[in-house]
């Protein structure tokens, strides 16, 4: 009986850590994970890759965009009343990871046409609201 319990218990969180968690921490019908990546296990070199390949695609035939970090894509989409959409990128528990992520797309987009971010490289600190951080676009 007791070894039922266990693998009860066990097979309960092992259910609670698959679930996708956008519907329980992500509310605004104004951020979309179309193109998020959870948790990312890719080399950085590949995760660069991808994450330019994604921003090129939401920023084809936009007004305008900028790239960002945060710690609660809800709270923060607060901030941009002059966009349209806040597409999540990447979630990670890594805040190194995503800083770095954010360094490198402005480093590559900073004085692009349409690109609002005023310089390149990671800047600003990330409230951690959710044990979580995004890497985001939004877009006008």
């Amino acid at each position: 009986m007791i070894g039922k319990v266990i693998v009860g218990g066990l097979l309960a969180k092992l259910i609670y850590e698959l679930l996708p968690k956008e519907a329980a921490t992500i509310k605004n019908d104004k951020i979309f994970v179309d193109f998020l990546v959870e948790e990312p296990k890719q080399n950085i070199g590949v995760l660069k890759s991808m994450m330019t390949r994604r921003v090129n695609k939401i920023i084809n035939g936009v007004r305008s965009f900028k790239i960002g970090k945060t710690g609660n894509p809800d709270g923060r989409i607060t901030k941009y009343s002059e966009y349209a959409a806040m597409y999540l990128l990447c979630r990670s528990t890594n805040k190194e990871l995503i800083d770095e992520l954010e360094g490198y797309l402005n480093d590559k987009y900073c004085g692009m046409p349409g690109c609002d971010n005023d310089k390149g490289g990671s800047a600003g600190s990330m409230t951690q609201k959710y044990d979580e951080y995004f890497l985001y676009v939004v877009v006008q």
